[in-house]
């Protein structure tokens, strides 16, 4: 599922491993796109920013829960 960084996102100002992606929520970034045409992998000590795009994996639910706190 694709999910916007907004400005009142939970992940925003965080890194990958802050935001609790996995830890929380049981889901993986398997790509971020900058602006750009192509996705990039997440380096850990990448901080979310505005306008990011996050590719997120996981059980539906769980994705669910994700995008409500974004």
């Amino acid at each position: 599922r694709q999910l916007v960084v907004g400005a009142g996102s939970e992940f925003l100002g965080k890194t990958l491993v802050e935001s609790g992606i996995r830890s929380k929520y049981g889901c993986m970034v398997v790509g971020l796109e900058e602006g750009r045409e192509n996705l990039t992998r997440v380096l850990p000590q990448y901080v979310f920013q505005k306008g990011d795009i996050l590719w997120i994996v996981g059980e539906e639910e769980a994705l669910d829960a994700i995008s409500q706190k974004n």
